[in-house]
């Protein structure tokens, strides 16, 4: 279980450009297949460790090295050829934006908040 949640924790912040993740312990356990109570469990464990900081509905990576030693090699073989095939995507998606931009609804520049 603690393999699947790390795999999980990772795949979202490559893929989601944001710092923290706003996701229940009970849909992650519906998407690894496990019990909330089983996230809960090893997501307490995570954070005892200093890997990562939840609280309701919150998940945030602290050490995404460690995260990735508790994974297997695999997880780097993967990512590397994901960035290797879609290097444009996966760069724009490791940089977190702020909502509020020239091209967003309000067209306030973000200097301006």
């Amino acid at each position: 279980m603690e393999y699947k949640l790390c795999r999980w924790l990772l795949c979202r912040v490559d893929f989601v450009p944001v710092d923290v993740l706003t996701i229940m312990h009970e849909l992650i356990g519906d998407m690894l297949g496990v019990s909330r109570e089983g996230v809960s469990g090893e997501a307490s464990k995570l954070q005892a460790a200093g890997l990562i900081r939840y609280s309701r509905g919150l998940v945030q990576v602290v050490d995404r090295a460690g995260l990735e030693r508790l994974v297997s090699e695999c997880f780097g073989v993967v990512k590397k050829e994901y960035e290797r095939l879609l290097p444009r995507i996966t760069h724009d998606m490791h940089e977190p934006k702020h909502p509020l931009n020239s091209n967003s609804a309000t067209g306030i520049e973000t200097n301006e908040i």
